[in-house]
């Protein structure tokens, strides 16, 4: 009996660390992925943008406007320690979430279906489905929460974080592998990361969530 209790002592210690550990590696890949990429286009000039993305600049500024705001927001969102003694802040960031969520896809949305797209319409329209995929699971949230769907609201809260994350996932698979030496195509290969990067995520979360309700 005092092992069995000790292990059930344990295994809620066990997970904490195991979350704790996931909020590092993501707050530590948001942070890269704004300063290594996000924040030189805060400056407002064809030389911080370049040529190709200054064409676009607006709807750029909005996505990563938009983008930064929910990818800064969303992670304080899941610690329950802060979600429980401060609810009426939690509360209002989920709100500003929402908001960033809102902007950030119009900017996606506009790039997603300029004329100018360089790596072509599969490109465009993987940007396109992941701007969709943002909208629907984070209006799925906030509408689940109105309703008072508090556990509907956390299921869905944690697939449209896995797709604000997607953008961060994204770069990190397209800059960080190489697989130009693999002979792979870029265009191809970046089509294929930007599904990537969301898709399989939420199939895992999707698993996960469905067999703890077992």
């Amino acid at each position: 009996m005092a092992t069995a209790s000790a292990g059930n002592l344990m295994a809620p210690r066990i997970l904490r660390w195991v979350q704790f550990a996931v909020f590092i590696l993501i707050g530590g890949l948001s942070v890269f992925f704004y300063l290594e990429y996000a924040i030189r286009y805060f400056e407002w000039s064809s030389e911080s943008y370049g040529s190709y993305y200054w064409a676009k600049r607006v709807a750029l500024a909005l996505h990563l406007v938009g983008g930064s705001m929910a990818l800064a927001l969303g992670l304080p969102q899941f610690w329950m320690g802060f979600r429980n003694r401060f609810m009426n802040v939690h509360r209002w960031t989920g709100r500003l979430y929402v908001l960033g969520v809102l902007v950030g896809s119009i900017g996606a949305f506009v790039m997603a279906t300029a004329p100018e797209q360089s790596l072509g319409f599969g490109f465009a329209f993987a940007l396109f489905a992941l701007g969709i995929a943002w909208v629907i699971t984070t209006g799925a949230a906030f509408f689940a929460v109105i309703r008072r769907k508090i556990k509907l609201h956390k299921e869905w809260m944690i697939r449209s974080y896995i797709v604000t994350l997607a953008f961060v996932t994204f770069r990190i698979l397209s800059d960080f592998v190489p697989y130009e030496s693999w002979g792979l195509d870029h265009a191809d290969y970046n089509t294929a990361m930007m599904w990537s990067c969301w898709v399989f995520p939420l199939m895992i979360a999707e698993v996960i969530l469905q067999f703890r309700k077992l």
